[in-house]
This record gives structure tokens, C-alpha cells and sequence, in this order.
């Protein structure tokens, strides 16, 4: 007997694993085979005319108002009466407005929010700044013998890895270390608060991009599950596989679950081929145990476990008390949210804005002081960003913020803000930093595949999950960026049709 509830699941499932392999594939290219799109390639951008924290004027240019109305025209003709859409262009050279849509609604931004991110951590920040993870005991070692806890302690770098692990460990084999007597201590105590942003949906975490926020991640706190010859394998020794798939006799249908605060990763269906990415609960004993293992493998014993501890653990860490023994550091911030943009990656964004609460969160106090005593420092980051935000005129007292990557459902920002934003970050000091960070059209990132006709004239950033479409970033009509641009929709129920919708929007803009 079917089971609708069961079938339902079952279908997301699938359109979930389906959605992970599409939005895997289309961020991948192969080296060389593109213009390089680094810093110094950039084209020079147009010196806006125009104040962020100006009044807004539209212009009355009659090519303007012509292909504003034609982009009204095909909002409202093209199949998508139920949605939601606002948008903003600004001719940054003329400093006016070319044509605006509900650009005061607020509406939800998915990815488009790692904008306000990188403008806020920049100019807060800095593009050199960089976290560090380091190899701590309570006293120095004795004849090459640690003789408590060793204790690996990360401060929220978002690229922390097993080439840095390798690293740590050839370290402290270099200076003489030959035992550990006591464990192998996980530390991600450094931020307090939730690791996954308020808003997020329960269905999200388990895959790479809804990966939890830990002081100390590791591979990006996601591996992959794949099947090798009908047989299902991890690339990750710490997760583990369960299930069966058996061979299709149709089209593949393979459903994949792992549930919250596990690490054992379900199986089923019919089909030859997987290659999913899956989130990894605890992340912070997942490098504490990868750590343990490569000191066992250069000669060092060690007699303790693996262990985690966070900032609700009985026990807490201070680094000023302790003997540092091995450290790294991170790449620079421009470098991590280069990354994040062009690839739309949201663990770098979550860390940031926790780094930023932790750093910043004096700042911009909860005017409710029972919440400022109790929140954590991913709730201060909101915080931080709002306010700069605020005091620097560009979004207003209803614009919300409830992470720092867009994947939380709460987010409410109008386009207005965002357009005031690229004009803020077009004269900023770090400009060129930020303009660098988004994806040029045809060449890298998420734009790699679209607007083959403006190649490398349009560098901007994607938003998109489930309803929500969004594009936003600068534009050339004449060989230099002079056009900012927001276009956001929101309850788009229909299957398809929002990329192409956007694109032909903004392209109207860009044709005579």
C-alpha cells in the first residue's frame, strides 16, 4: 500500500541528491582553459557619481525608461504572476537610477546575502586578516614527552585541512616530540552559540552546504559518498555507510539520508552511479581523530583518545595559559571570500560572521539585555552586520539579518539595500578585493555557464534554494562596469524558468 507521507520524503530525497550533484558539477571547471580572472585582470570600473546614502533619482533618459518598461513588460508576461520580484539598476557613471521594480519590499535574499558579508568583513576585517589553529599543552614537553592533553585548538578557519593536520604533526615530530600521554582534545570552543544558522530548514544540514559552523572545521566539514563497482564508499574514514542500492532497470533513483547528529550516512535505491556531498556531524572530533592517527603514523604514541569540546564543556581552555607547541595560519580573508562568492560557498560565510560577532560583538549590543547576556556569537554577528549596515546609511531598520550565507529562511533585506551596497563597495578602500570576489560571466564560478554574449563583462553574484532566485553585482555596456544591478524574486513556485527569467531581465539592459 502506498504511503504518501513516505513517498513525499522519498521524492526530496532524491531531488535533493539531485540538486547536490547539479550545483557540484557547475562550479567545477578545468585549470587553464579560461581568462584568468584574478585582481589584476580585472577591467577598470566606472567611479560612481553618486553617494551610497544619497537620494535615489531615476533617470529620465528616454533609452532608460524604454528598457525599463520592456523589463516591467516581461515580469509581467512571462508565466510568473504569483511571484514576487524587486529589483534596482543604477547607472553608476550618471548616478541615477535606470529602473526599479518594489525596490523598498523586502524580500528574501538566499546567496546574495554573502554580499553584505563581504563588504562588512572587509572593512571591519581586512582582506589580510587570518585565522589561526594551533597545537597547544598545559607545559612544554619533557625529553620529547607531552605529558597531558594535546590540544588542537581552531578559531573558525574556513580552509583548515589534512595538508594542515600533516603540517601541525611534522612540527611537533620536527622539535622533538616523541609521546603524547594524555587524548587528543578537539577544540572548537573559541565561538559560543548554534552552529547552524537560525532559520535554517532540518533538511538542509545534512548536505555539504548546510555544513555546521565549528571553530574547528575540517575539509570544509563535508565529504562524499559515492558507489565504486555497486558498492557504497566514503571518502571520509570517519562516516560511515549503510544500505543497498541494487542495479536499475529504468533510470536511477537513489536516496541518500543522514540524520542529524550522526555520521552514518543511508543508502537506497536502484542505480550505478552516486557521487553525493554529505555534511559531517562533529567535525571538530573528526580532525582531533585525523590528527591522533597522523602522529601515530610519524612514530609519535599516543596514549589517549580522540575528544571534542565546545564552550558547553565542564572543562575550558585557555590559550593564554597554555604552552603553544605548532600552529598555521589560514589563507587572508580576501582569498577565503574570492572562494565563497564565485562558488557560493556558505560554511566561509557562517565563520565569518561568527568571527565577526566574536571580534565586534561589543559593538552592536541586543537592545533587549537579557539576550545580549545570553546570545551566541553567531546571533552578535547579525548584529555587527545590521548595525554597520545602519550606521553607514545603506540598509534601513527593516532590513533583517539571521546568518551570514543566505540559507536561512528569516533573512529580509530590500533591494535598495543591496543596491546601496555595490554603490558603498564600488568606492570603498577594498573595492577592488570585493569586485575580484564575484564571478565573472563565462568565465568562473556560478556564472561560468551563463550570458555567453556578455563574457567577462558581467561580474556578479547568484542566489538560489527552493522559491528564491536572485542575481546582483556590476555590469559593463561600454568596457567598464558602469551599471550595479539587484534583481530578486521570491515565491517562484514554478519548476523552472527563473535563471533564464533573470538573465533576460539584466540582458535588457545590456542590448541597444
Amino acid at each position: 500500500m502506498n504511503n504518501p507521507v513516505r513517498n513525499f520524503f522519498f521524492t526530496l530525497c532524491l531531488l535533493s541528491t539531485a540538486f547536490v550533484l547539479l550545483v557540484g558539477s557547475s562550479c567545477r571547471q578545468t585549470a587553464g582553459d579560461l581568462p584568468d580572472s584574478s585582481t589584476e585582470n580585472l577591467p577598470a570600473a566606472v567611479e560612481p557619481n553618486i553617494s551610497h546614502n544619497a537620494p535615489l533619482i531615476e533617470s529620465t533618459n528616454p533609452a532608460d525608461i524604454r528598457r525599463c518598461e520592456a523589463v516591467k513588460l516581461k515580469i509581467d508576461t512571462g508565466g510568473f504572476e504569483n511571484a514576487q520580484f524587486g529589483m534596482m539598476v543604477i547607472d553608476l557613471g550618471a548616478g541615477q537610477v535606470v529602473c526599479a521594480v518594489d525596490s523598498k519590499k523586502n524580500l528574501t535574499p538566499a546567496s546574495l546575502q554573502k554580499l553584505i558579508t563581504s563588504v562588512a568583513a572587509l572593512e571591519k576585517l581586512g582582506p589580510d586578516f587570518r585565522w589561526k589553529t594551533s597545537l597547544s599543552a598545559a607545559a612544554a614537553p619533557d625529553s620529547g614527552i607531552v605529558s597531558g592533553d594535546l590540544i588542537l585548538y581552531g578559531t573558525g578557519a574556513p580552509d583548515f585541512d589534512d595538508a594542515a593536520i600533516k603540517r601541525l604533526a611534522s612540527d611537533l615530530k620536527r622539535k622533538g616530540v616523541t609521546a603524547v600521554r594524555g587524548r587528543i582534545v578537539g577544540d572548537e570552543s573559541y565561538f559560543n552559540g548554534d552552529k547552524t544558522g537560525d532559520g535554517w530548514t532540518w533538511n538542509e544540514l545534512q548536505w555539504y552546504y548546510g555544513a555546521e559552523a565549528s571553530a574547528l572545521t575540517f575539509n570544509e566539514n563535508h565529504t562524499a559518498v559515492a558507489l565504486k563497482d555497486g558498492k557504497l564508499t566514503a571518502a571520509s574514514e570517519f562516516v560511515t555507510t549503510r544500505g543497498e542500492v541494487r542495479a536499475a532497470d529504468g533510470p536511477d533513483a537513489i536516496g541518500v539520508k543522514r540524520e542529524p547528529g550522526e555520521n552514518v550516512v543511508y543508502v537506497w535505491g536502484k542505480g550505478s552511479k552516486l557521487n553525493a556531498r554529505v555534511s559531517v556531524s562533529k567535525p571538530a572530533l573528526w580532525a582531533a581523530e585525523s590528527l591522533r592517527r597522523e602522529l601515530i603514523r610519524l612514530g609519535i604514541e599516543v596514549n589517549g583518545a580522540a575528544v571534542v569540546r565546545d564552550w558547553k564543556s565542564n572543562e575550558r581552555f585557555d590559550p593564554a595559559s597554555a604552552v603553544e607547541l605548532a600552529s598555521v595560519e589560514s589563507e587572508d580573508l580576501a582569498a577565503i571570500i574570492k572562494r565563497m562568492n564565485k562558488d557560493s560557498l556558505n560554511l566561509p560565510a557562517e565563520l565569518i560572521l561568527r568571527t565577526l560577532g566574536k571580534r565586534e560583538g561589543a559593538t552592536a549590543p541586543d537592545e533587549n539585555p537579557v539576550l545580549n547576556q545570553l546570545r551566541g556569537d553567531d546571533a552578535a554577528g547579525a548584529s555587527v552586520i545590521r548595525k554597520w549596515l545602519i550606521d553607514n546609511k545603506i540598509g534601513s531598520e527593516s532590513d533583517r539579518i539571521h546568518d551570514g550565507s543566505g540559507l536561512s529562511r528569516l533573512n529580509s533585506i530590500a533591494p535598495e539595500t543591496f543596491a546601496r551596497l555595490l554603490i558603498y563597495a564600488a568606492r570603498m578602500k577594498h573595492s577592488t578585493n570585493f569586485r575580484s570576489s564575484l564571478s565573472a560571466a563565462g568565465i568562473d564560478g556560478t556564472l561560468s555557464s551563463r550570458f555567453p554574449r556578455h563574457r567577462g563583462k558581467i561580474f556578479g553574484k547568484t542566489g538560489s534554494m527552493m522559491y528564491v532566485g536572485g542575481l546582483a553585482g556590476y555590469a559593463s555596456r561600454s568596457g567598464t562596469p558602469d551599471l550595479a544591478f539587484v534583481l530578486m524574486i521570491n515565491n517562484q513556485t514554478r519548476q523552472n524558468g527563473t535563471t533564464a527569467l533573470l538573465d533576460s531581465l539584466l540582458e535588457t539592459f545590456l542590448t541597444n
